[in-house]
């Protein structure tokens, strides 16, 4: 009988293989998943020992660029061992440090990055934090070897710092110290590409970015980059080589303007920094710290502040009212008085910078400290030239400390516990953002409590306090009256640059006072004597300056220009082509020298130079224009037209450009345009009598005669020796009159 009969007939099945036990779905998932993981992670390793680096070491995704520019080179002629120096070209920026190539057996590297904090300014690295722990450690843990090297550069922001901690990971550091975040507004910069993503999707961008895959699939799809001629990136954004700073334009702090979007792109962007910083430094086994960046609240008024948005102007009108009542009682003591007019003004208009800085003012005089410091910190955050480290971005460097586990020195709690009522002020900062010499030692010893608590040096109860002390009078002591001087001079040079003219003068009488024939300190008093209308003073000033240092091209210009209003041609233009033979690149004095030639009727000399100015700096909005001036005066109408244009791409707000343009337009026939920008300049400087007068013109050839009358009248009425608009205005009533 067959078994498949015999298995039916006993009731059972047939036999058949055994079966197979299928894995969970959840397993099979699981174990793709580490077995995923496992070959990438074999491929970084390869991709590690092929020597390739995540593009987070190499590039910034905000701004898409890098640089490669070295801030140390090998010192020439050093012999053996090698010495590391700084660049010549980058001294201007940063403290000459120098150090061996290859560390010392045993020695511990600290590299101390950041703006000119950490610099020093306005001393140098001889009192910064960075100077202290040179001196200082040696006392807390003698014996050991410490290579302390000061990086810090001049208005250098977080990204040019991420940027230069590519270089330094090259010299060995055990320890970076970061100090950054006052200078995050300085330059110019727009985000095009990561700043819009999804916050998810620019996070996961950020983790893939550590990666080696993620880099070696992002050369394959945009092909290989080639070197440019500095070691850059070509095809790729470059920022310049060093810091072009907004305040760096003659307009100053006015080329500031509130932007909440930019701002917490910038916060973003800075956040972001840190966290490169601190991937870079531990690719290479260096341990980071953060510092809090602290900044003076009681003694600095915003640098340049604006009404808040949708503010009425009856509404703007009281507020303004109401702080010149709350001045008033302040300076005759009625605090009260004061106090109630600026509620009635800061709830109105929160916004506002100043009010909220006299706000805080008046809080601090009456004794109401912990309402007069808020006050003052939204007086700093909302000012529209943030130099000053805001609160948002004091808040980043905590939130990415906390996040990457790295240690914090809060500064800012520090000299705020330091200060009197718990406000920092002119008792630790020199001015806006720099501490006094007291102010970097004790950030230098916080550095220090903050190592030995983790363990690198021995705790503060061992170390020599005596030895300490002595060490720090023996460092202060070796300041002369010339180091001050220095140093008072490089201060009035920030705050003129900030524009804080008052306290750069008096900064600048100090330095002078310490040393009587100093150029610079003389410049600078020059600066201040000839924007104050002094011109003898300011010439008096410039001429001292030059009997110092011949060779001063800015002291030649600024003489020149002094010179100039007061009539003294032929004098000026001999300073001008000084100026220009001690730096034929001077665009200013190429400009200088053009408007004084166009003067004197030589047109072509003029051009020549308005020429070479605008071939210089192409972003040189007020040679444009001027340029355009004189391209008017000998008939070329298309190329004065183009340079107007160009000075208005480079300066929207350009009142002068857009009424001369009017001009040309009119000239050509092309009267609606023409009105168009007659009407932008008169809406940019309402008191312009010329642009009405023009405006006026133009109306009345369209057409539209009653409001030319109503332009004719509000010109006048600004200029009333204008006679030409009176003869217009005349001839134009009596033609609406004959016409009716």
């Amino acid at each position: 009988m067959p078994a498949d009969k015999e298995h039916r007939k006993a009731g059972r099945a047939p036999s058949s293989p055994p079966a197979v036990t299928e894995l969970p779905l959840w397993k099979k998932v699981l174990f793709s998943a580490v077995l995923t993981g496992l070959l990438l992670l074999v491929l970084e390793v390869i991709l590690a020992a092929a020597g390739v680096r995540p593009v987070l070491y190499d590039e910034d995704p905000y701004l898409g660029c890098s640089s490669r520019v070295p801030l140390f080179v090998e010192e020439a002629g050093g012999g053996a061992p090698a010495w590391m120096v700084t660049a010549r070209n980058k001294r201007r920026w940063f403290n000459e440090q120098r150090f061996p190539k290859a560390k010392e057996r045993g020695a511990t590297r600290i590299f101390c990055v950041g703006g000119s904090t950490t610099y020093g300014r306005p001393y140098n690295d001889a009192t910064s934090f960075c100077g202290w722990l040179r001196e200082l450690l040696p006392v807390v843990a003698p014996g050991h070897r410490w290579d302390v090297i000061n990086a810090g550069g001049i208005s250098y922001a977080s990204y040019r710092v991420a940027m230069l901690t590519e270089e330094l990971i090259r010299y060995q550091p055990d320890v970076l110290i970061i100090y950054s975040g006052h200078n995050e507004f300085l330059e110019r910069r727009t985000y095009a590409r990561l700043i819009d993503m999804p916050a998810v999707l620019r996070n996961l961008v950020g983790l893939l970015s550590r990666t080696r895959l993620y880099t070696l699939g992002k050369r394959f799809l945009r092909g290989a980059p080639r070197a440019g001629p500095d070691g850059g990136t070509r095809g790729r954004e470059q920022l310049s080589a060093e810091v072009e700073t907004l305040l760096d334009d003659a307009v100053g702090p006015e080329a500031y303007e509130r932007d909440d979007e930019l701002q917490r792109h910038v916060v973003t962007h800075y956040e972001h920094n840190l966290r490169r910083v601190i991937a870079i430094a531990r690719s290479v086994g260096a341990a980071p710290l953060l510092v809090t960046p602290a900044c003076n609240l009681r003694d600095c008024a915003p640098f340049k502040s604006e009404a808040t948005e949708g503010l009425s102007a009856s509404d703007a009108e009281d507020c303004a009212q109401l702080a010149e009542r709350a001045t008033r009682a302040r300076e005759e003591g009625r605090l009260a008085e004061a106090r109630e007019a600026l509620d009635a003004a800061t709830s109105r208009d929160p916004r506002n910078a100043d009010l909220q800085y006299l706000w805080g003012r008046t809080l601090d005089e009456l004794g109401e400290f912990r309402e007069a410091e808020e006050a003052y910190r939204r007086a700093r955050d909302e000012d529209i030239c943030p130099l000053r480290a805001l609160s948002s971005l004091q808040a980043g460097v905590a939130a990415v400390a906390r996040d990457e586990d790295v240690p914090l020195i809060d500064f800012a709690a520090l000299l705020a516990a330091r200060s009197p009522n718990g406000i920092p002020g002119e008792n630790l900062f020199l001015d806006h953002v720099h501490p006094t010499i007291e102010g970097h030692r004790m950030l230098a010893l916080a550095i220090l409590e903050s190592m030995a608590a983790l363990g690198w040096v021995p705790p503060p109860r061992a170390w020599d306090r005596a030895a300490l002390d002595a060490r720090a009078e023996e460092v202060i002591g070796s300041l002369d009256p010339e180091a001050h001087g220095i140093a008072m001079r490089n201060l009035a040079k920030v705050l003129g640059w900030a524009g804080k003219a008052e306290e750069a003068e008096r900064a600048a009488r100090r330095a002078v006072s310490m040393i009587p024939n100093d150029a610079i300190s003389h410049y600078q008093l020059g600066v201040h004597a000839q924007r104050g209308g002094d011109l003898n003073a300011a010439a008096a000033h410039y001429r001292r300056a030059l009997a110092t240092s011949t060779h001063y091209p800015q002291a030649h210009n600024n003489l020149g220009n002094v010179l100039v209003q007061q009539g003294e041609y032929e004098r000026a233009r001999e300073h001008y082509e000084r100026a220009i033979a001690g730096d034929p690149d001077f665009a200013k004095a190429h400009n200088n020298l053009g408007l004084l030639l166009e003067t004197l009727g030589d047109f072509e000399g003029a051009r020549a130079h308005l020429g070479r100015a605008v071939q210089i700096d192409s972003d040189y909005a007020e040679a444009h224009a001027n340029l355009g001036n004189l391209l008017i005066r000998t008939g070329d109408l298309s190329s004065a037209a183009d340079h107007y244009r160009r000075a208005l791409r480079i300066r929207p707000d350009y009142a002068k450009a857009h009424a001369n343009l009017g001009v040309v337009l009119a000239q050509q026939g092309r009267i609606e345009e023409a009105v168009g920008h007659y009407r932008r300049a008169i809406q940019l400087a309402p008191e312009s009598a010329r642009a009405r007068h023009n405006l006026a013109l133009a109306l009345s050839h369209l057409g539209k005669h009653e409001e030319a009358i109503e332009q004719l009248e509000e010109s006048l009425r600004i200029d009333p020796g204008n006679a030409a608009a009176r003869e217009d205005l005349t001839r134009l009533r009596a033609y609406l009159e004959t016409s009716r």
